[in-house]
């Protein structure tokens, strides 16, 4: 299972750098100093919109990579 970010969820930038998070099905508030910037970058994977690097490889082991 992949986390996903919903069609519904919507996020802004605090100007402490923390970031308030709402959906349907509720809100939060994630506080940090560079919460906004890391939000920012992490939306567009949780959004499919984009790819995971296309240089990554398996961590290895003996169960194959899905």
């Amino acid at each position: 299972m992949r986390p996903r970010l919903g069609t519904d969820v919507g996020f802004i930038e605090l100007e402490d750098g923390g970031v308030y998070v709402h959906g349907d099905l509720g809100a939060c508030t994630i506080v940090g100093k560079h919460a906004g910037a890391w939000m920012s970058r992490l939306a567009s994977y949780l959004t499919r919109r984009r790819r995971t690097h296309p240089g990554r490889r398996p961590l290895g082991g003996d169960r194959p990579v899905r």
